[in-house]
């Protein structure tokens, strides 16, 4: 993340909404912030094995995640948070069925596959990689679309188009450093 959008981004509180708590935010300042994904049609790749499902319950696999999170690069340099911790409260609470390592490219993969969607919820590790490399090991036969819940920039995404987020519940208090936001899944509290 550039060092500008990174000190502006110090300047604003963000949180996730659920349908209770939303007169709540707005009484303390907040407002909606609308989300976006990234949307791309489905390359066509041949699936390569080697994606392993991690366990919350099992210290190995969670201190992997966790050694993981600390080191992390950016996924992207528009807008990224980095928060080992946060990341760890998806890993074992909402998203503990959606995350899954990839050893050969050194990372951790969170995302849902439903209806011809596959859905990129967030990539760990210390390099991000190019999606070229990384889509085969997600592969599906029934995918239609990818969509990205983070910029794709660093993943070498060219054909990209935003879409609405389907789950638009961002409030913000603040000057929010970026216009058009795709905030990432394992970012939000």
């Amino acid at each position: 993340m550039g060092d500008a959008v990174a000190r502006q981004a110090q300047s604003f509180r963000g949180a996730e909404a659920n349908d209770e708590a939303i007169p709540f935010y707005r009484h303390c300042g907040f407002r909606a912030q609308p989300e976006d994904v990234q949307r791309v049609a489905v390359p066509a790749v041949l699936p390569r094995p080697g994606l392993r499902k991690l366990d919350g319950t099992r210290p190995e696999d969670r201190g992997a995640l966790y050694r993981l999170a600390r080191g992390r690069s950016p996924i992207s340099d528009r807008f990224a948070i980095l928060n080992p911790k946060l990341v760890m409260f998806h890993a074992l609470y909402g998203l503990r069925d959606h995350v899954y390592e990839i050893p050969d490219l050194q990372c951790a993969v969170f995302f849902t596959q439903s209806e011809g969607c596959l859905r990129l919820l967030d990539v760990v590790g210390a390099q991000v990689p190019k999606f070229t490399r990384l889509y085969p090991y997600l592969a599906h036969e029934q995918d239609r679309v990818i969509e990205f819940h983070f910029f794709s920039d660093k993943m070498g995404v060219r054909q990209a188009h935003l879409a609405p987020c389907p789950h638009d519940n961002c409030f913000v208090k603040g000057r929010f450093p970026v216009e058009k936001l795709v905030f990432p899944a394992t970012g939000k509290a």
